[in-house]
Protein backbone atom coordinates (compact mmCIF):
# COMPACT_ATOMS: atom_id res chain seq x y z
CA UNK A 1 0.00 0.00 0.00
CA UNK A 2 1.12 3.61 -0.08
CA UNK A 3 1.92 5.51 2.53
CA UNK A 4 3.12 9.02 3.55
CA UNK A 5 6.07 10.15 5.67
CA UNK A 6 5.75 13.69 4.38
CA UNK A 7 9.18 14.69 2.66
CA UNK A 8 10.67 11.45 3.57
CA UNK A 9 14.42 10.49 3.17
CA UNK A 10 16.24 7.68 1.83
CA UNK A 11 17.82 6.50 4.69
CA UNK A 12 21.74 6.08 2.46
CA UNK A 13 21.74 10.12 2.10
CA UNK A 14 25.47 10.81 2.88
CA UNK A 15 23.82 13.96 4.37
CA UNK A 16 22.10 12.25 6.69
CA UNK A 17 21.60 15.23 8.93
CA UNK A 18 19.05 15.24 11.96
CA UNK A 19 15.83 17.46 11.65
CA UNK A 20 16.91 20.94 13.57
CA UNK A 21 14.00 23.83 13.71
CA UNK A 22 15.67 27.22 12.41
CA UNK A 23 15.86 29.32 15.16
CA UNK A 24 15.78 33.29 15.35
CA UNK A 25 19.14 33.95 16.90
CA UNK A 26 22.13 32.47 18.35
CA UNK A 27 25.02 30.24 17.61
CA UNK A 28 22.50 28.45 14.86
CA UNK A 29 21.10 31.69 13.39
CA UNK A 30 25.04 32.95 12.91
CA UNK A 31 26.20 29.81 11.49
CA UNK A 32 22.98 29.58 8.85
CA UNK A 33 24.31 33.25 8.28
CA UNK A 34 28.10 32.70 8.17
CA UNK A 35 27.42 30.00 5.45
CA UNK A 36 25.35 32.44 3.25
CA UNK A 37 28.05 35.44 3.72
CA UNK A 38 30.91 32.67 2.07
CA UNK A 39 28.54 31.28 -0.38
CA UNK A 40 27.67 35.17 -1.37
CA UNK A 41 31.62 35.62 -1.89
CA UNK A 42 32.05 32.99 -4.28
CA UNK A 43 33.41 33.87 -7.82
CA UNK A 44 31.04 34.23 -11.14
CA UNK A 45 33.43 34.11 -13.20
CA UNK A 46 33.19 32.27 -16.66
CA UNK A 47 29.29 31.80 -17.10
CA UNK A 48 28.58 34.44 -18.93
CA UNK A 49 28.92 32.53 -22.07
CA UNK A 50 25.91 29.82 -20.61
CA UNK A 51 24.15 33.09 -20.35
CA UNK A 52 23.56 33.95 -23.51
CA UNK A 53 21.96 30.62 -24.08
CA UNK A 54 19.45 31.83 -22.24
CA UNK A 55 16.03 34.08 -22.82
CA UNK A 56 18.05 36.38 -20.11
CA UNK A 57 21.06 37.50 -22.10
CA UNK A 58 24.45 37.39 -21.43
CA UNK A 59 23.89 40.17 -18.68
CA UNK A 60 20.10 40.17 -17.72
CA UNK A 61 20.69 38.54 -14.75
CA UNK A 62 22.49 41.56 -13.58
CA UNK A 63 20.45 44.03 -14.33
CA UNK A 64 17.49 41.89 -12.54
CA UNK A 65 19.51 42.16 -9.57
CA UNK A 66 20.78 45.10 -9.40
CA UNK A 67 17.31 46.63 -9.52
CA UNK A 68 16.17 44.35 -6.55
CA UNK A 69 18.80 45.79 -4.87
CA UNK A 70 17.44 48.99 -5.42
CA UNK A 71 14.08 47.59 -4.13
CA UNK A 72 15.66 46.44 -0.92
CA UNK A 73 16.41 49.99 -0.03
CA UNK A 74 12.64 51.07 0.37
CA UNK A 75 10.85 47.66 0.35
CA UNK A 76 11.21 45.11 3.77
CA UNK A 77 10.08 42.64 2.23
CA UNK A 78 12.67 42.31 -0.61
CA UNK A 79 15.65 43.59 1.82
CA UNK A 80 14.70 40.07 4.19
CA UNK A 81 15.54 37.98 1.29
CA UNK A 82 19.05 39.51 0.19
CA UNK A 83 20.31 35.87 -0.12
CA UNK A 84 17.39 35.39 -2.40
CA UNK A 85 18.13 38.74 -4.60
CA UNK A 86 21.68 38.39 -5.39
CA UNK A 87 21.38 34.56 -6.41
CA UNK A 88 21.77 33.74 -9.77
CA UNK A 89 19.91 30.80 -10.30
CA UNK A 90 16.92 32.72 -8.83
CA UNK A 91 17.36 36.22 -11.22
CA UNK A 92 17.24 33.50 -13.71
CA UNK A 93 14.59 31.44 -13.18
CA UNK A 94 11.85 34.53 -12.74
CA UNK A 95 13.97 36.18 -15.85
CA UNK A 96 12.89 33.11 -17.84
CA UNK A 97 9.25 32.95 -16.20
CA UNK A 98 9.21 36.72 -17.71
CA UNK A 99 10.37 35.27 -20.88
CA UNK A 100 13.59 37.61 -20.88
CA UNK A 101 11.53 40.75 -19.75
CA UNK A 102 13.65 42.62 -17.08
CA UNK A 103 10.57 44.95 -15.98
CA UNK A 104 7.84 41.89 -15.58
CA UNK A 105 10.48 39.87 -13.58
CA UNK A 106 11.16 42.81 -11.21
CA UNK A 107 7.73 42.39 -10.79
CA UNK A 108 6.69 39.55 -10.00
CA UNK A 109 9.99 38.73 -8.52
CA UNK A 110 8.96 41.52 -5.83
CA UNK A 111 5.49 40.12 -5.18
CA UNK A 112 6.92 36.78 -4.72
CA UNK A 113 9.51 37.84 -1.96
CA UNK A 114 6.12 39.70 -0.67
CA UNK A 115 4.20 36.68 -0.11
CA UNK A 116 6.91 35.16 1.52
CA UNK A 117 6.59 37.43 4.25
CA UNK A 118 3.08 37.97 4.10
CA UNK A 119 2.55 34.10 3.98
CA UNK A 120 4.99 33.23 6.73
CA UNK A 121 6.10 30.86 4.60
CA UNK A 122 9.63 30.52 6.41
CA UNK A 123 7.86 28.85 9.36
CA UNK A 124 5.54 26.88 7.60
CA UNK A 125 7.37 23.76 7.46
CA UNK A 126 7.35 23.76 11.43
CA UNK A 127 3.31 23.72 11.97
CA UNK A 128 1.14 21.03 12.94
CA UNK A 129 -0.71 19.48 9.91
CA UNK A 130 -0.99 15.77 11.57
CA UNK A 131 -4.52 15.22 10.86
CA UNK A 132 -4.07 15.93 7.43
CA UNK A 133 -0.68 13.90 7.06
CA UNK A 134 -2.64 10.69 8.51
CA UNK A 135 -4.73 10.84 4.65
CA UNK A 136 -1.83 10.24 3.17
CA UNK A 137 -2.72 12.28 0.10
CA UNK A 138 0.35 14.62 -0.84
CA UNK A 139 4.06 12.99 0.37
CA UNK A 140 7.29 12.89 -1.32
CA UNK A 141 8.09 9.49 -2.86
CA UNK A 142 11.20 8.19 -4.56
CA UNK A 143 13.34 9.59 -6.91
CA UNK A 144 13.56 9.44 -11.10
CA UNK A 145 16.33 8.00 -12.38
CA UNK A 146 18.06 11.37 -12.61
CA UNK A 147 17.80 11.50 -8.77
CA UNK A 148 15.28 14.07 -8.99
CA UNK A 149 12.65 14.06 -6.02
CA UNK A 150 9.29 13.23 -6.96
CA UNK A 151 5.84 14.93 -5.21
CA UNK A 152 3.54 12.81 -4.96
CA UNK A 153 -0.34 13.37 -4.62
CA UNK A 154 -3.16 10.79 -4.67
CA UNK A 155 -6.66 12.52 -4.87
CA UNK A 156 -8.63 9.90 -4.13
CA UNK A 157 -7.82 10.57 -0.78
CA UNK A 158 -8.64 14.08 -1.06
CA UNK A 159 -11.64 15.00 1.61
CA UNK A 160 -13.16 17.93 0.24
CA UNK A 161 -16.30 17.92 2.09
CA UNK A 162 -14.42 18.21 5.71
CA UNK A 163 -11.20 20.24 5.15
CA UNK A 164 -11.15 24.23 4.49
CA UNK A 165 -9.72 25.02 1.49
CA UNK A 166 -7.52 27.37 2.77
CA UNK A 167 -5.73 25.05 5.07
CA UNK A 168 -5.68 22.13 2.65
CA UNK A 169 -3.26 24.83 0.38
CA UNK A 170 -1.28 25.70 3.47
CA UNK A 171 -0.75 22.06 3.89
CA UNK A 172 0.34 21.62 0.71
CA UNK A 173 2.84 24.57 0.49
CA UNK A 174 4.18 23.05 4.33
CA UNK A 175 4.43 19.43 2.25
CA UNK A 176 6.23 20.71 -1.08
CA UNK A 177 8.60 23.03 1.59
CA UNK A 178 9.35 20.04 3.50
CA UNK A 179 10.62 18.62 0.85
CA UNK A 180 12.52 21.07 -1.52
CA UNK A 181 14.39 22.38 1.83
CA UNK A 182 16.05 18.98 2.17
CA UNK A 183 17.62 20.24 -1.56
CA UNK A 184 21.23 22.36 -1.03
CA UNK A 185 19.69 24.16 -3.79
CA UNK A 186 17.08 25.43 -2.45
CA UNK A 187 14.97 28.08 -3.00
CA UNK A 188 15.78 26.86 -6.50
CA UNK A 189 15.20 23.06 -5.97
CA UNK A 190 14.06 20.86 -8.92
CA UNK A 191 11.23 18.45 -8.77
CA UNK A 192 9.10 15.71 -10.45
CA UNK A 193 5.24 15.62 -9.90
CA UNK A 194 3.03 12.92 -9.91
CA UNK A 195 -0.74 13.12 -9.68
CA UNK A 196 -2.29 9.90 -9.52
CA UNK A 197 -6.34 9.77 -10.34
CA UNK A 198 -6.96 6.08 -9.99
CA UNK A 199 -10.40 5.52 -7.44
CA UNK A 200 -11.03 9.47 -7.57
CA UNK A 201 -14.39 10.51 -7.71
CA UNK A 202 -16.44 13.53 -7.47
CA UNK A 203 -16.59 13.42 -3.98
CA UNK A 204 -12.46 14.40 -4.15
CA UNK A 205 -13.22 17.36 -6.68
CA UNK A 206 -12.70 20.64 -4.61
CA UNK A 207 -12.57 23.46 -6.69
CA UNK A 208 -12.45 25.85 -4.33
CA UNK A 209 -9.15 24.92 -3.24
CA UNK A 210 -7.85 24.67 -6.70
CA UNK A 211 -8.85 28.14 -7.07
CA UNK A 212 -6.91 29.05 -4.39
CA UNK A 213 -4.01 26.60 -4.52
CA UNK A 214 -3.79 27.86 -8.77
CA UNK A 215 -2.27 31.30 -8.20
CA UNK A 216 0.18 30.47 -5.03
CA UNK A 217 1.59 28.01 -7.70
CA UNK A 218 1.49 30.03 -10.66
CA UNK A 219 3.24 32.95 -9.03
CA UNK A 220 5.81 31.76 -6.03
CA UNK A 221 7.04 28.07 -7.83
CA UNK A 222 8.49 29.67 -11.43
CA UNK A 223 10.81 27.21 -13.05
CA UNK A 224 11.39 24.84 -10.76
CA UNK A 225 9.58 21.50 -11.76
CA UNK A 226 11.20 19.01 -14.24
CA UNK A 227 7.95 16.74 -15.22
CA UNK A 228 4.42 15.59 -14.37
CA UNK A 229 3.05 12.65 -14.69
CA UNK A 230 -0.42 11.77 -14.20
CA UNK A 231 -1.75 8.17 -13.98
CA UNK A 232 -4.25 6.48 -14.81
CA UNK A 233 -6.44 7.93 -17.43
CA UNK A 234 -9.65 6.36 -17.49
CA UNK A 235 -12.55 8.26 -19.63
CA UNK A 236 -13.80 9.43 -15.85
CA UNK A 237 -10.20 10.46 -14.62
CA UNK A 238 -9.81 12.21 -18.03
CA UNK A 239 -12.86 14.34 -17.97
CA UNK A 240 -12.13 15.75 -14.29
CA UNK A 241 -8.31 15.94 -15.23
CA UNK A 242 -9.05 18.25 -18.40
CA UNK A 243 -11.95 20.12 -16.30
CA UNK A 244 -10.43 21.23 -13.56
CA UNK A 245 -6.93 19.34 -12.58
CA UNK A 246 -4.98 20.16 -15.60
CA UNK A 247 -5.92 24.01 -15.35
CA UNK A 248 -4.86 24.38 -11.79
CA UNK A 249 -1.66 22.02 -12.61
CA UNK A 250 -0.57 24.70 -15.94
CA UNK A 251 -0.14 27.47 -13.25
CA UNK A 252 2.86 25.93 -12.38
CA UNK A 253 4.67 26.26 -15.53
CA UNK A 254 2.95 27.86 -18.76
CA UNK A 255 4.73 25.25 -20.66
CA UNK A 256 3.33 22.35 -18.79
CA UNK A 257 2.05 20.59 -22.06
CA UNK A 258 5.63 20.29 -23.04
CA UNK A 259 6.58 18.82 -19.70
CA UNK A 260 3.28 16.92 -19.10
CA UNK A 261 3.04 12.84 -19.23
CA UNK A 262 -0.29 11.10 -19.27
CA UNK A 263 0.08 7.79 -18.40
CA UNK A 264 -2.32 5.53 -20.28
CA UNK A 265 -2.65 1.88 -20.97
CA UNK A 266 0.40 0.12 -18.72
CA UNK A 267 0.83 3.34 -16.74
CA UNK A 268 3.26 0.88 -14.34
CA UNK A 269 5.43 0.37 -17.11
CA UNK A 270 5.68 4.24 -18.32
CA UNK A 271 6.56 4.71 -14.96
CA UNK A 272 9.45 2.49 -14.61
CA UNK A 273 10.57 3.65 -17.76
CA UNK A 274 11.46 6.77 -15.64
CA UNK A 275 11.65 5.27 -12.22
CA UNK A 276 13.70 2.22 -10.83
CA UNK A 277 11.20 -0.09 -9.11
CA UNK A 278 13.00 0.38 -5.77
CA UNK A 279 11.92 4.65 -5.86
CA UNK A 280 8.20 3.40 -7.18
CA UNK A 281 5.86 2.54 -3.96
CA UNK A 282 3.97 -1.09 -4.46
CA UNK A 283 0.23 0.26 -5.73
CA UNK A 284 2.84 1.94 -8.74
CA UNK A 285 4.42 -1.22 -9.71
CA UNK A 286 7.45 -0.72 -7.19
CA UNK A 287 9.14 -2.20 -3.90
CA UNK A 288 9.48 1.12 -2.07
CA UNK A 289 7.50 1.20 1.51
CA UNK A 290 7.82 5.00 2.70
CA UNK A 291 6.63 3.92 5.73
CA UNK A 292 9.89 2.13 6.28
CA UNK A 293 11.96 5.28 5.80
CA UNK A 294 13.48 7.56 7.90
CA UNK A 295 11.74 11.10 8.89
CA UNK A 296 12.86 14.48 6.86
CA UNK A 297 15.79 15.94 7.21
CA UNK A 298 14.66 19.87 6.28
CA UNK A 299 17.59 22.04 6.21
CA UNK A 300 16.71 25.29 7.93
CA UNK A 301 16.50 28.37 6.19
CA UNK A 302 16.87 31.92 7.91
CA UNK A 303 17.16 34.64 4.91
CA UNK A 304 20.16 37.35 4.90
CA UNK A 305 19.14 40.45 4.49
CA UNK A 306 20.67 42.93 2.22
CA UNK A 307 21.17 45.02 4.60
CA UNK A 308 23.62 42.80 7.05
CA UNK A 309 25.22 41.33 3.22
CA UNK A 310 26.01 44.97 2.27
CA UNK A 311 27.36 45.46 5.69
CA UNK A 312 29.74 42.67 5.70
CA UNK A 313 30.86 43.18 2.25
CA UNK A 314 31.78 46.82 3.39
CA UNK A 315 33.84 45.14 6.71
CA UNK A 316 35.41 43.23 4.33
CA UNK A 317 36.64 45.76 2.11
CA UNK A 318 34.28 44.55 -0.79
CA UNK A 319 32.02 47.27 -1.62
CA UNK A 320 30.95 46.34 -5.54
CA UNK A 321 27.48 44.86 -6.21
CA UNK A 322 28.53 41.81 -7.28
CA UNK A 323 27.62 39.34 -4.62
CA UNK A 324 27.89 35.97 -6.87
CA UNK A 325 25.76 33.06 -5.71
CA UNK A 326 23.16 33.52 -2.61
CA UNK A 327 22.87 30.58 -0.13
CA UNK A 328 24.39 27.77 -2.56
CA UNK A 329 26.21 24.72 -1.95
CA UNK A 330 26.12 23.76 -5.40
CA UNK A 331 27.92 25.05 -8.57
CA UNK A 332 26.72 28.25 -9.96
CA UNK A 333 27.72 27.64 -13.48
CA UNK A 334 26.95 23.73 -13.42
CA UNK A 335 23.58 25.14 -12.70
CA UNK A 336 22.70 27.46 -15.46
CA UNK A 337 24.46 25.22 -18.02
CA UNK A 338 21.75 21.97 -17.00
CA UNK A 339 18.97 25.01 -16.82
CA UNK A 340 19.66 26.09 -20.50
CA UNK A 341 20.23 22.20 -21.36
CA UNK A 342 16.59 21.15 -19.57
CA UNK A 343 14.80 24.12 -21.21
CA UNK A 344 15.71 23.12 -24.73
CA UNK A 345 15.31 19.27 -24.33
CA UNK A 346 12.64 17.96 -26.25
CA UNK A 347 13.10 14.06 -24.74
CA UNK A 348 10.04 12.32 -25.39
CA UNK A 349 10.59 11.32 -21.74
CA UNK A 350 10.91 14.50 -20.50
CA UNK A 351 14.12 14.00 -18.77
CA UNK A 352 16.24 16.45 -17.91
CA UNK A 353 20.24 17.13 -18.12
CA UNK A 354 19.91 19.43 -15.40
CA UNK A 355 19.09 17.10 -12.58
CA UNK A 356 22.31 14.99 -13.80
CA UNK A 357 24.58 17.94 -12.85
CA UNK A 358 22.46 18.84 -9.65
CA UNK A 359 22.54 15.88 -8.25
CA UNK A 360 26.27 14.84 -8.02
CA UNK A 361 26.17 17.95 -5.62
CA UNK A 362 23.11 17.39 -3.89
CA UNK A 363 23.32 13.99 -1.47
CA UNK A 364 19.89 14.52 1.02
CA UNK A 365 17.19 12.19 -0.13
CA UNK A 366 13.45 13.02 0.45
Amino acid sequence: TCSDHDASIDESAEDNMSYVPALAGGPERDTIFSRNISNLSKSSTGSEKKMSREHSGGHLWEELRDRMITLALDSPAVDKYGDVITNKGACIRFLKSAKGKVDRAEEIFKKHLEWRVEYKLDAVVFEDFSDLKKHQELYWGGRDLDGVMTFMWRLSKHDAKHTPAARFVRFFVHQLECGLRTSTDYPNTRFSFCVDLSGMGYNNVDQEMYGILQPVLANNYVKVRKALYVYPLNWFAEIIWNTLIRPMLSSIQPDIEEKLCPLTGDWKAELKKRYHPSQLELCDGGSLDISTRAQPVVRPYLSSTYSEIKMIKEQSGHSDRILGEGGHESSEDEFLDALSDYESSSDDDNTSTLDAHTHTHTHTHT
